[in-house]
């Protein structure tokens, strides 16, 4: 006799390997129809037991048909379904389980289970707007990883489903890499209600609204208005705090964390938030989050929270994608640079010296390669910080010094200002400098080989 859980593990496992044949061209032919879902708000309800290190919960979608045609189908990403080549397939260990509740049906999985089609109930015509609610489970790795366990916290970054991009290029259907972030997804308004035993607390996505036991249980609220992804980390937290030209900013920790660490971390993200929102604009949301962990070079960051190394530049350098990823958004699939080389020159800003740079020459060797995709880095590992970072960084800093450095930062507010919350490609950022100075603007892109 089959039980009901062997069942649903055999009906995800044939449905993802039916799904192993359909590719990114396939998936948005399959559907026939040129609608756009433009995500609206999330609503997230999750449970987090730590004996058995699962994650459980509900989340509703709302989203809007942006599209000129019907929109009978929507993608969403499942990030942490592992689909890095070499190792583990996210069909066959899924981390992550989703189960349709209201709206919608499971259609198919592509991308090794980190991509799932929804057929929804009816299809929306352009303009309408439409709610799928949706279970999931997740069972968390103790791995240090952006979704593990670090410093004696647990992280839970890109855990929560997100609705794929779907623009003129088609579905956003990309794989996860070695190196890099493939993430890439719009803004929309999040609320979410976080569950966990009585003796733990969370950061997450959003401005803390409450935090209090309930039936036994510690219960926070958080909400935004607008953020691309939710992230959030539990554990026996401690807190630092501070107002920063009308942002709090908070640093959580561990008792693994000193305090001393933590209020040095504190002090570097005051530093950051307070430069960066004179340079560029302001921050937009109430409150930003900074959970202290081991991660290294692996420290990331998710929309208004921060899992980082206490250390001035990686703290720099996480809280510079608050503005350059968060707020104006990219495809960092294909154009890793305009978010990793603006951080990078951000960091280099407040920690001078922290990267080389020959500006006759910013690229060297490597000119042309700046606005390459991940799926070029992932066959040239050895290149990728070398030359979406450092060279990145020096790029910018050659472009500051031909405009002058109020021109730059003008410019780059100008870039915020314009794109906040939307999403920037390379062409953008090169017609922005060529309003700028259309005369630097030929010779950087040229120096750097953006115009090849």
């Amino acid at each position: 006799m089959t039980s009901s859980r062997t069942t649903a593990v055999l009906r995800f496992a044939l449905a993802a390997v039916a799904a192993l044949s359909i590719g990114f061209a396939d998936a948005a032919a399959a559907e026939g129809s040129t609608g756009r879902p433009q995500p609206l708000s999330h609503d997230v309800d999750l449970h987090w037991a730590p004996s058995t290190r699962i994650l459980t919960g509900t989340e509703s979608i709302e989203f809007r048909n942006i599209g000129p045609g019907a929109l009978p189908v929507i993608w969403l990403r499942l990030w942490p379904n592992d689909s890095i080549r070499g190792q583990a397939d996210g069909c066959r260990r899924p981390r992550l389980r989703i189960r349709a509740l209201e709206g919608a049906i499971v259609a198919r999985y592509a991308v090794a289970c980190s991509a799932v089609a929804l057929e929804l109930s009816r299809p929306l015509a352009t303009g309408e707007t439409a709610t799928v609610k949706l279970g999931l489970t997740a069972r968390a790795p103790r791995s240090e990883s952006l979704f593990g366990r670090s410093a004696g916290v647990d992280l839970f970054g890109r855990v929560v489903p997100v609705m794929a991009v779907r623009d003129s290029h088609g579905w956003h259907l990309d794989p996860d890499t070695a190196v890099g972030d493939p993430a890439f997804s719009l803004a929309a308004a999040w609320r979410a209600t976080i569950r966990m035993p009585a003796w733990l607390d969370a950061a997450s996505t959003g401005a803390e609204s409450s935090s209090a036991l309930e039936g036994g249980e510690r219960v926070v609220r958080a909400s935004t208005p607008r953020a691309r992804d939710f992230g959030f980390a539990i554990g026996r937290l401690r807190h630092r705090s501070a107002t920063v030209d009308g942002v709090r900013v908070r640093v959580l920790f561990s008792s693994r964390t000193s305090a001393a660490r933590a209020r040095q971390a504190l002090g570097h993200a005051r530093d950051a938030v307070r430069a960066y929102s004179r340079w560029y604009g302001a921050y937009g949301s109430p409150e930003l989050d900074l959970v202290i962990t081991g991660l290294g070079e692996s420290s990331q960051e998710v929309p208004e929270i921060v899992f980082t190394d206490p250390d001035r530049a990686t703290v720099a350098h996480e809280v510079a994608h608050q503005w350059f990823y968060a707020i104006v958004g990219n495809d960092q699939f294909r154009s890793p640079w305009l978010d990793e080389s603006f951080a990078s020159w951000s960091e280099a800003q407040l920690v001078p010296g922290h990267y080389e740079c020959d500006r006759a020459d910013p690229l060297g060797r490597y000119r042309g390669w700046l606005g390459r995709s991940l799926a070029f880095f992932e066959d040239h590992p050895e290149a990728y910080v070398d030359v979406v970072y450092e060279r990145g960084a020096c790029a910018l800093s050659v472009l500051a010094r031909a405009l002058g450095r109020r021109r730059f930062l003008a410019l780059l507010a100008t870039e915020v200002s314009r794109h906040r919350y939307g999403v920037i490609d390379t062409a953008g950022f090169l017609d922005l400098v060529k309003g700028a100075d259309p005369a630097v603007a030929a010779r950087w892109a040229r120096l750097t080989g953006l115009s090849d």
